[in-house]
């Protein structure tokens, strides 16, 4: 209830400093005073909720990218029996629900759907899709009156890069080391090879990787 609070705190503050085009220097002074304390207060928050928290640990998101996340988190709330998102919708954003109960379901028909799965408070959802660009291969609804946090792609992208940026470093780091364990190569040309020849894959909960029977050209 706090972390709501606090956001919506930071909306109303940011909308009056749009707003306002007669504001003296020290008025301005003052929102953007009152813009960090909130922003300081919401990654306070965002860290002590539990379903927050896992996730950030999870992400290694540090404090740096917070300040950043804190500002464009929106707060939505859905009623019962209402679609968030429907089949084949494209994907710009994705959702944390903070509470309430979400279903999803394949069109198997017309005006029929069969549910696939059933989501609980304190969980993302929609964030593969939005990072790979895809439509939505199933309705979101509403099972009980809903809440949730929403960030728009353009944004979770800006912040991602910079978390890619560091993990890509850590590969290179990592994979310099792994082949020099096995085999001798000069860097230089060790480097190329790792950029040249190596991927990253960002993997959603039960992707599968390979299938039984696949080709095997890769490590």
């Amino acid at each position: 209830l706090e972390l709501l609070k606090s956001i919506k705190i930071l909306k109303e503050l940011n909308t009056k400093k749009k707003h306002n085009n007669h504001n003296t220097h020290k008025i301005e002074e003052h929102i953007e005073e009152k813009n960090k304390n909130i922003i300081k207060k919401i990654v306070g928050l965002m860290k002590y909720h539990k379903g927050l928290y896992n996730i950030i640990s999870y992400y290694k998101l540090d404090d740096k990218l917070l300040y950043k996340l804190a500002p464009i988190i929106q707060f939505h709330q859905t009623e019962k029996n209402t679609y968030i998102w429907e089949e084949n919708d494209y994907s710009t954003k994705m959702y944390f629900l903070l509470k309430g109960k979400l279903s999803f379901r394949k069109n198997v028909g017309a005006f029929q759907e069969k549910e696939q799965l059933t989501l609980n408070e304190n969980n993302i959802f929609g964030m593969m899709d939005m990072i790979y660009e895809r439509k939505r291969k199933l309705s979101c609804i509403a099972i009980t009156d809903c809440s949730y946090l929403i960030i728009e792609k353009e944004f979770f992208k800006k912040i991602l890069e910079e978390r890619v940026n560091k993990i890509e470093a850590e590969r290179k780091s990592f994979l310099v080391r792994f082949f020099n364990s096995y085999i001798t190569i000069p860097l230089i040309k060790l480097e190329r090879f790792i950029i040249n020849h190596t991927e990253m894959l960002f993997l959603g909960k039960n992707d599968i990787i390979y299938r039984e029977g696949d080709n095997n050209k890769c490590l």
